[in-house]
């Protein structure tokens, strides 16, 4: 899990993982963080930069996968939590590189 401080409105969410990229995921939003609301829900992530064993040994700047969420309307919040759930390869833990909130 992880909640960021974020004090000001936000239209998008860019949830960025790499080597093993979850099943799924759920963003919340709150001014605290006892008061916190599902502004994504559980939503299954789909591979948008698929494994590609013929260019694997190809030295190179690897995009990786993608997930961009624009959600109807800004919401104004301090703090956002990122849950992931499952893994792709069924043996570690899902992993994000990064999440940008713009």
């Amino acid at each position: 899990m992880l909640t960021l401080p974020f004090p000001r409105l936000f239209p998008l969410l860019t949830p960025v993982s790499r080597s093993a990229p979850p099943l799924s995921y759920t963003v919340l939003a709150g001014s605290s963080l006892d008061n916190m609301t599902t502004i994504v829900p559980s939503t299954s992530i789909e591979i948008s930069a698929p494994y590609d064993a013929s260019t694997a040994n190809a030295v190179q700047i690897r995009v990786g996968n993608l997930t961009d969420v624009r959600l109807d309307q800004s919401v104004q919040a301090r703090y956002v939590n990122l849950t992931i759930e499952g893994s792709r390869d069924g043996e570690n833990g899902g992993t994000v590189a990064e999440f940008a909130v713009l």
